[in-house]
């Protein structure tokens, strides 16, 4: 997909409906924490990679520098990118997959919360993703230059979206932690009857 034709709203209902498309397809997904997981690792490798641009600029180096997810020379681009990426990752891989919790044991109020509070972020994140894409396109050396000390907005912009995918994470882990803890207190009292 070429995300920087792209605006982040595009972006996010591509990435949902590519997330549709395979359902109606497929099915729907008997499981969905591993997709979380795998989009929470590409949010942190995307912020890693604007850090190191970031520094790399900053130092001013003349140096051709591969960071991993680009070259010193092709930076611009992935970098101007990201926005509408994320917004696809948003869709297909968090949104798109809520569905799937069930069957990784997750309760239907423990999902329904999930669902509301993703929701209810949704919309200021692609807001906000669209500011980060038009800085960067109009003001790429200003941007670089502030890429990973969290003052241009494709920084906030990271963040945040990084900020939703852990709350999400966190959300699931506190209440498979709760579940754990109740199933021992329930053996435990039961225990204490026998």
């Amino acid at each position: 997909m070429t995300y920087s034709k792209l605006n982040a709203h595009e972006a996010y209902d591509a990435g949902l409906k590519t997330r549709i498309d395979q359902r109606s397809e497929c099915g729907p997904m008997p499981r969905s924490k591993y997709k979380l997981l795998e989009c929470q690792h590409d949010f942190d490798r995307i912020k890693d990679g604007i850090s190191r641009i970031g520094k790399y600029t900053r130092s001013n180096s003349k140096d051709s520098h591969f960071f991993g997810c680009c070259t010193s020379e092709d930076s611009h681009v992935w970098a101007k990118a990201i926005p509408a990426h994320m917004c696809h990752f948003l869709g297909r891989d968090l949104v798109g997959v809520l569905h799937g919790l069930p069957g990784d044991g997750v309760s239907g109020s423990v999902i329904k919360k999930i669902e509301n509070e993703v929701q209810r972020r949704i919309p200021a994140l692609l807001d906000l993703g669209d500011w980060a894409r038009i800085e960067t396109k109009r003001g790429w050396k200003r941007v670089s230059m502030q890429l990973g000390t969290g003052e241009s907005e494709l920084d906030e912009f990271v963040d945040e979206c990084i900020d939703l995918i852990d709350w999400v994470m966190d959300t699931l882990k506190k209440k498979k932690i709760q579940m754990e803890f109740t199933k021992l207190i329930e053996g435990l009292i039961n225990d204490s009857k026998d």
